[in-house]
């Protein structure tokens, strides 16, 4: 199942609908940053909504091995995994994105495209997931600074992350400067969600 052009048409029903209330509701001076809190909203909602949906596929895969008594072969868990791959990869957006899965050890065990985690960017990232912060996140990976959500995943004992590369994330809102206050970077071993 495709969900792009779902995707995209809910987004921009979603932001114009908070782009026509922002500006209405403002005097001039106000309506910029309140149109770039809505586009932010958008998108950090899309990442709500497809974070929900690769949930849910990753419960069924993991209900059908249960229901069929398949849950101890490490041959179907691989299966589901791959199944859980594969829909992932439905999901992205953009070719910087990415989807994909660590363990509690901190190996990336599932991806749709490179990570290349660096070692020295493990252990933040790892203290951050543990954690199990809620929202918007941001950590390096890969040598980039990624913005993401996270759900863990106790049947596979995963976290599951949707990333993208920060400056693309708020490329759409022209906020590649945004504040670093509304975050508390991984670095500090606590994420936060943003308020806005």
């Amino acid at each position: 199942m495709k969900i792009r052009p779902f995707a995209a048409v809910l987004a921009f029903a979603v932001f114009a609908a908070g782009l026509l209330l922002s500006v209405s509701a403002c005097t001039p001076g106000q309506t910029a940053s309140y149109a770039d809190a809505a586009v932010i909203r958008v998108v950090r909602e899309s990442m709500d909504f497809r974070m929900g949906l690769l949930w849910t596929h990753a419960d069924d895969q993991w209900q059908l091995l249960v229901e069929n008594n398949f849950a101890g072969r490490p041959d179907m868990v691989a299966a589901a995994q791959r199944a859980i791959e594969m829909y992932a990869r439905s999901l992205i957006l953009s070719p910087t994105e990415r989807i994909f899965a660590m363990d509690n050890a901190g190996n990336v065990v599932m991806y749709t495209g490179s990570v290349n985690l660096r070692d020295e960017e493990r252990e933040p990232l790892m203290r951050s997931l543990s954690a199990e912060n809620h929202g918007l996140q941001e950590a390096i990976i890969g040598g980039e600074r990624k913005v993401f959500q996270v759900f863990h995943f106790a049947p596979f004992r995963w976290y599951v992350l949707i990333s993208e590369r920060r400056d693309v994330f708020y490329r759409a809102a022209a906020l590649k400067n945004w504040p670093h206050s509304a975050f508390t970077p991984v670095s500090a071993g606590k994420g936060a969600g943003v308020t806005a």
